[in-house]
């Protein structure tokens, strides 16, 4: 029973948002990008090789994986910070939690759900890549496995975005807490540059304010720029640079510590009601 209530509290995520006229918004930005590309690469072609017969699919899908892969961490953050307080504005969280369903697996349920929202769409504008840029089915499995191997990577970042929107806006307004998600998970990204190939002995390496800062952050948080790095290196085929079975126990670890503190904090917010 508690397993039936749990997928279907991730499938009323996922019917709640896909209405969304932020996702309408998102798939005409979508379609918008893929006309720029196919348009700027097409005009490269006719007027520097011209006569020439030679595919730009590589080029063209290069170019749009890296400007969707950007727009998906915004994606993930917009509907992160609306998974769990529309919740709490519409009046449902106390009607929600009376369901054979415990505390976290509501949390997961809703975070699960709009990170399916999320992945789907990536999936979606990557076929319709496929499909405007005429990918013509050579190479097939060289060139499949790179791309699906870098979107499962990625896949590991946006739910980490998702569930830093999902507690800022527990404590924040929408844009605020919408505003604040972007600038934390810039400011981690950066410290795992500064950090990189350091786990925790990060915060014995300190010699300045800022510097703890950086560290407190990569040390305590999932390496959102470290799995972004790796995506990138999967999709161009590079050889990994990152330990990656430790990046995943790191990230298990202070991905757990995230949803600790959600739950304490919507444990605190039980019995409250957002006025807007």
């Amino acid at each position: 029973m508690r397993g039936r209530t749990f997928f279907l509290l991730v499938q009323n995520t996922v019917q709640k948002e896909y209405r969304n006229k932020t996702l309408i918004f998102l798939f005409l930005f979508t379609l918008f990008i893929l006309w720029m590309d196919q348009t700027f690469f097409d005009f490269i072609k006719d007027k520097l090789f011209q006569g020439q017969t030679f595919s730009l699919f590589n080029f063209k899908l290069d170019l749009f994986y890296y400007i969707i892969s950007s727009w998906n961490f915004l994606m993930g953050a917009l509907l992160g910070v609306s998974c769990l307080r529309s919740d709490v504005q519409e009046g449902v969280l106390e009607e929600i939690l009376s369901l054979p369903l415990s505390r976290i697996n509501y949390i997961t349920s809703r975070l699960v759900g709009t990170w399916l929202i999320v992945m789907g769409y990536y999936i979606l504008s990557l076929l319709l890549a496929f499909l405007v840029f005429g990918y013509k089915g050579k190479g097939g499995f060289d060139f499949a496995w790179p791309l699906f191997s870098s979107l499962i990577m990625s896949s590991i970042p946006i739910l980490a975005v998702i569930t830093l929107g999902a507690l800022f806006s527990l404590f924040f307004s929408r844009v605020w807490a919408l505003l604040i998600t972007l600038l934390f998970s810039s400011f981690v990204s950066f410290s795992n540059e500064i950090f990189a190939g350091k786990y925790f002995e990060g915060l014995t390496q300190i010699k300045s304010l800022g510097q703890g800062i950086y560290a407190f952050l990569h040390t305590f948080f999932p390496h959102i720029g470290t799995f972004n790095t790796l995506s990138k290196e999967l999709f161009g085929n590079h050889e990994l640079t990152k330990n990656l079975s430790l990046e995943l126990v790191h990230f298990g670890l202070t991905f757990s510590l995230l949803l600790f503190i959600l739950l304490k904090r919507l444990r605190s917010m039980e019995n409250y009601v957002d006025e807007g």
